[in-house]
């Protein structure tokens, strides 16, 4: 006698996994390919055209996609999983316990980083209310578990961690000779501190050690205009920067092609909730130079570099290890241990 097992259904509100290719997106498609050999996922995302409007169009689009779309076609699915990725999550579908909210940091929480006043009550409220009924919530590392353990506000919340996985990226081999250009991941957030980064390649262009290095900014996508704005902005003002080209939105196979030709990654940032660039420069067999924070440590290897925010000498001491480094770095044995957890913790919220 053959017993049958239904397969689990997750339902997925990636709202935004047609518009970008990093970040809470990538996550996603991290966590479908994770889950597939024990769900079905179902994700349900924006149309194309979506990319051409204004992001604060977008953002409020998203909103209704949350509260009114995604409980529609749960209330039709029935999955077994509802998630919801951006920090923020549904009024109605928090009642039910099969609902989970992602929560990728505490950035939003920030005064200092909060961005649009109503994008932050948004989140807040969300968040508050799925918290208040003691819904489960899934943070990225285990450095923002500990976060939100501490916060009375999710202690009645069983808090599961699903990290970045990078289930999605091919393996890439690094060239031997690596161009001499540096990629820095980048983006509109003010955490990224983008005119602080452009201080720090003013201050290497002006040392004869590091001439002929150049840079790549990714990161920005869609607005990418800005970080070219920014920069011919600095030059008006009398910095002296070198060669940057700022590039637009990169497929997925372009940007880890760019990566692992350049001679280094550089991850600058003033507060993050996993630390992503990290794990991509180095799974493409690339150094990285990093900024020193509590939630990057757990990355590091031999080939990673750290230096303190505001600290040129630090900066230039971490890029000239790196760039000796390039062409004789390892392969980076994390991403591994990321899958085995992340397939852990899906397990672990549909109860296998």
């Amino acid at each position: 006698m053959y017993v049958v097992t239904r397969r689990a259904t997750i339902l997925i509100a990636d709202f935004f996994g047609t518009v970008k290719e990093r970040g809470i997106a990538a996550y996603v498609r991290d966590i479908e390919a994770v889950a597939n050999p024990v769900a079905d996922t179902v994700s349900l995302r924006a149309p194309h055209w979506v990319r051409r409007l204004p992001q604060g169009v977008q953002n409020l689009l998203m909103v209704l996609h949350e509260q009114l779309v995604v409980p529609f076609h749960a209330l039709r699915l029935k999955p077994d999983l509802i998630v919801f990725p951006y920090n923020s999550s549904s009024f109605l579908l928090s009642l039910s316990r099969r609902t989970v909210l992602v929560i990728h940091d505490l950035i939003p929480y920030r005064a200092g980083h909060r961005g649009s006043g109503l994008a932050f009550a948004y989140v807040a409220c969300s968040a508050r209310w799925h918290a208040r009924l003691g819904r489960r919530i899934v943070a990225v590392s285990p450095f923002t578990a500990r976060t939100l353990t501490a916060l009375p506000r999710f202690s009645g919340s069983e808090i599961i961690t699903i990290p970045n996985c990078f289930a999605t990226m091919p393996v890439l081999n690094h060239a031997a000779e690596p161009r001499p250009r540096v990629t820095l991941i980048s983006g509109t957030g003010p955490n990224k501190a983008f005119a602080q980064a452009l201080e720090l390649m003013a201050d290497v262009a002006s040392s004869p050690h590091f001439a002929g290095v150049a840079f790549d900014v990714v990161g920005f996508g869609m607005e990418h205009g800005r970080a070219t704005d920014l920069i011919e902005q600095a030059r008006a003002a009398g910095l002296t920067l070198p060669p940057i080209t700022v590039h637009p939105l990169l497929p997925r196979i372009e940007l880890d092609a760019l990566i692992a030709a350049n001679a280094v990654l550089w991850a600058h940032s003033l507060a993050e909730g996993f630390g992503r660039a990290v794990v991509e420069g180095r799974a493409t067999g690339r150094p990285v130079v990093m900024s020193r924070l509590p939630v990057f440590r757990p990355l590091y290897d031999d080939y990673t570099f750290a230096y303190a925010n505001g600290d040129s000498a630090g900066f230039r001491s971490a890029l000239t290890r790196a760039l000796d480094a390039a062409s004789v770095v390892r392969p980076y044995r994390l991403v591994e241990e990321l899958r085995r957890e992340a397939v852990a913790g899906v397990k672990e919220l549909l109860g296998k």
